[in-house]
């Protein structure tokens, strides 16, 4: 059952990605990047990576919550035996951290292929690249989640049965069926994480996340291996002893450049050339930024705990009760009105059952003597 967790989990972490294009979509306008030549290109690639990544580190820290005590077998050291403890120690480090790090990008990988032939089949079809793009990335957070958590060497039997609490846990986990963990977790998560959209200390600690050693390798490493990937693309695209200017319309050919971009392509088998080799291009990308992840190391603590002692002391603020109250208040009249809008539609319901009972026919009425 934690595959459903781990689906799940790598699908609400991948919602930024999602997203993405569109901010890189504004920052690129804003900052007036379009044209066709490697340069250009190259420096689109880096706005889109960088862009991704940056609402990554945002959107680790908004969604840490729904995300957080959903394994059944995953290790938590707070809560296993001294020995285990020492179990976990062995078997973490940057060894299993780079073993894990390329594994999470495999899934935007396998999005990149998707779209690639959808690419080649809608001839370059914008609105489909872009829907079918957005969609896949949820699946494709929720598959690398899975591989990655497969791979770990600090998840399995021995830590579900090396707490201290093991018997509680495995009595729990006995009595919770496939169907429990999807519906009930599900609701329980979605619960998470409608509080943790509207808890702003979340976006202060993710705004600070940006900044934390592993980030700013992450952030600059994808930057410049997508940068890399569009550079390498119009290269080739655009090489003499490739062709596509010669089967290309002159209409379609940048009239100062004499450059091509991949949206201009028209024939199939160039349209899957280019499409291809960006997803075996960016796959490296993905790779190198777990990897350089992973060589930074995990962020320190001390920024969350600065921010949550910053919002404790807002909150115990006058200022912050005064806020608190208005929220409560608030969220106590949607409670109360979705319960009335659904008693409302029982009564509903129930009137409909009531009416349709009396116009069912009641048989044959016997003959009049």
């Amino acid at each position: 059952m934690d595959y459903i967790s781990d689906a799940a989990g790598g699908a609400v972490k991948a919602f930024p990605f999602a997203v993405s294009g569109f901010a890189s979509g504004a920052v690129k306008l804003g900052l007036g990047i379009d044209g066709t030549t490697p340069g250009t290109e190259a420096l689109a690639g880096a706005v889109d990576g960088g862009t991704a990544m940056v609402l990554k580190s945002v959107g680790d820290k908004v969604f840490a919550d729904t995300v957080k005590d959903s394994q059944w077998l995953a290790a938590d050291a707070d809560k296993l035996e001294p020995a285990m403890q020492n179990v976990l120690k062995q078997r973490e480090g940057l060894g299993e951290s780079m073993k894990l790090a390329p594994l999470g990008g495999l899934g935007f990988t396998g999005r990149n292929l998707v779209t690639s032939t959808a690419a080649v089949a809608s001839k370059n079809n914008p609105a489909v690249i872009s829907n079918l793009n957005n969609v896949l990335s949820l699946g494709a957070g929720a598959a690398g989640n899975v591989l990655t958590n497969a791979a770990s060497a600090t998840r399995g039997p021995e830590f579900l049965f090396g707490r201290t609490d093991w018997k509680e846990r495995y009595t729990a986990l006995n009595n919770t069926s496939v169907s429990h963990q999807m519906v009930s977790g599900g609701v329980d998560r979605a619960k998470t994480l409608v509080g943790s959209l509207f808890t702003p200390k979340n976006y202060a600690k993710g705004a600070l996340n940006i900044a934390s050693g592993n980030m700013v390798s992450e952030i600059g490493t994808l930057a410049a291996g997508i940068a890399g990937t569009n550079a390498v693309r119009n290269i080739v695209r655009n090489s003499p002893a490739h062709g596509p200017l010669s089967t290309a319309s002159s209409a379609t050919i940048d009239a100062i450049t004499g450059r091509l971009s991949a949206a201009q392509l028209t024939s199939r088998g160039e349209i899957a050339e280019d499409a291809y080799l960006n997803a075996a291009l960016s796959g490296v990308a993905y790779a190198a930024q777990g990897v350089a992840g992973a060589l930074a190391g995990p962020a320190p603590t001390r920024n969350d705990e600065w921010v949550d002692k910053k919002a404790s002391e807002l909150a115990n603020s006058k200022l912050g009760q005064g806020v608190g109250k208005v929220v409560d208040n608030t969220i106590g009249r949607v409670a109360t009105s979705s319960r009335q809008w659904q008693a409302e539609q029982r009564r509903s319901q129930i009137e409909r059952n009531t009416d349709n009972i009396e116009m069912q026919p009641q048989g044959n009425m016997p003959a009049e003597g």
